[in-house]
């Protein structure tokens, strides 16, 4: 009950981070109620019982109850951070929000309790039938270690009451409108937002000369929105000036939840063309973040994936555990191997999920997305390279029209009109691979992935000055 109404179940994933709470929790209770049980039921039977009996009973006691701790303690570090990864997201906000200065005081207790029980392992167990003192040691640190998982209890307590830190940063940013700055060949642009929400929104681009004075002579300035999550096309909006370097129109082009691109043309009357883009990601809470082209795409790890490899890591330390330290004791030896074989199949459905479901499976967009921003660098280097290898037949402006297009049978595309047809990873596999039938070669051996992104980033620039 209690994990259905935490932060895992209101995070919506039911499947994986809900199980992985409700795990988190069993293996707290199971090691705090262990502790309970020796210095609350074992201490006190075994001072009444003869001494014999107390000194042979003890270390059995003391041995089941250490190979109970020693599992829960593995389960509640992998769990601990699948949960961490979650609920924080940034790193930094383990400082900067009230959740994670809490999460931080629970990882410091638990390395505290780490701590006694690896005395109470190493040192005080092996002395216990040799060494009464060792009998107080222990039970001493077994009170300290219940005072510890207390003051971890508190902890959890204020943690539930907590937003997490994702959700907590994305409301903080919820109040701040969206504002992004980049370069476009010699112009400082900025790219604005408002209310920053799925649906009508009033977009605003500033644009400075390099002097940093207000560029109000433009003759046409232009928005395409493409949505990176999936291949919907892409949206244009053009925007009017108000002045001061403002650029101003409304329109409803952010209809959808994720990551989404924007990318601004500037045709100037004295000066060639000048573009950028933008990337930033709509999120439930109707927050736009930006976000670091060079983690985007193919650079993103899942969530899926993360899991189901700390899983397996997670069975292979079980089977590590089983071997090494309770080769002889056969029982303790399958509950462990049985411990890590659920662990392998959890990972096994997880990563099935991950890969086969719609929605979760994450790593086919970055196969076909394109991971460099269209910026005016790109875009001036797949200008060079298209120039220099394309122009001939696609022609300097991309209609199908160069030197060599009249000899070709079939003639070569116009690319103003077909670029916008086809989706990001079906023109890159064409330049990578060429088109069967056609005397379109491919480029794959001759020019890096990056080079190829560029040629791309270029051909939607000239699809843009043809509109």
């Amino acid at each position: 009950t209690y994990t259905l109404n935490s932060h895992a179940a209101a995070e919506g994933n039911l499947s994986f981070a809900t199980a992985s709470d409700f795990i988190h929790l069993l293996a707290m209770s199971t090691w705090a109620g262990g502790l309970v049980w020796l210095i609350g039921c074992v201490r006190p039977a075994l001072a009444a019982a003869p001494k014999p009996y107390r000194d042979s009973s003890l270390p059995r006691q003391i041995s089941r109850f250490s190979n109970l701790a020693l599992c829960s303690v593995i389960i509640l570090g992998f769990t601990g951070v699948f949960n961490g990864l979650e609920r924080v997201g940034d790193l930094s906000e383990l400082i900067d929000s009230a959740y994670g200065q809490a999460l931080l005081a629970k990882i410091v207790l638990f390395f505290l309790l780490l701590g006694l029980g690896a005395v109470n392992l190493l040192r005080n167990r092996p002395g216990v039938p040799q060494k009464p003192r060792m009998q107080v040691d222990l039970f001493r640190a077994v009170g300290l270690e219940i005072l510890l998982i207390a003051c971890v209890f508190g902890a959890t307590a204020l943690l539930t009451n907590l937003p997490p830190a994702k959700d907590e940063s994305e409301a903080l940013a919820a109040t701040r409108p969206l504002v992004l700055e980049g370069k476009a060949n010699d112009l400082q642009v900025s790219f604005s937002s408002f209310p920053g929400k799925i649906g009508l929104n009033q977009f605003e681009v500033r644009i400075r000369d390099k002097n940093g004075k207000p560029m109000d002579n433009a003759v046409a300035v232009t928005t395409r929105f493409n949505y990176l999550a999936q291949d919907l096309g892409r949206s244009t909006l053009a925007l009017a000036s108000v002045g001061d370097g403002r650029y101003v129109a409304k329109g409803s082009n952010l209809s959808l939840l994720g990551p989404w691109q924007v990318e601004v043309a500037i045709q100037r009357p004295d000066a060639n063309d000048a573009f950028t883009a933008f990337r930033f990601e709509a999120t439930a809470t109707g927050v736009q973040k930006e976000f670091n082209p060079a983690t985007a795409g193919q650079n993103q790890v899942p969530l899926w994936q993360i899991g189901s490899g700390l899983l397996l890591i997670l069975a292979i330390g079980l089977m590590a555990v089983a071997q090494r330290f309770f080769r002889k004791q056969k029982r303790q030896r399958t509950w462990l191997t049985y411990g890590a074989i659920a662990c392998a199949l959890a990972a096994v459905a997880w990563g099935a999920e991950g890969y086969l479901v719609p929605g979760v499976q994450t790593t086919a967009l970055a196969s076909i997305q394109n991971p460099i921003l269209p910026d005016g660098a790109s875009i001036a280097k797949g200008k060079d390279l298209y120039t220099q290898n394309c122009a001939v037949c696609h022609g300097t402006t991309g209609h199908g029209n160069g030197p060599a297009a009249a000899t070709m049978n079939p003639r070569p595309l116009d690319l103003t009109v077909h670029v916008s047809l086809h989706s990001d990873g079906e023109l890159f596999t064409w330049i990578s691979n060429g088109i069967p039938g056609t005397a379109m070669q491919g480029f794959a051996k001759q020019f890096t992935d990056a080079e190829r992104w560029h040629i791309l980033n270029f051909l939607h620039s000239l699809t843009e000055v043809s509109q």
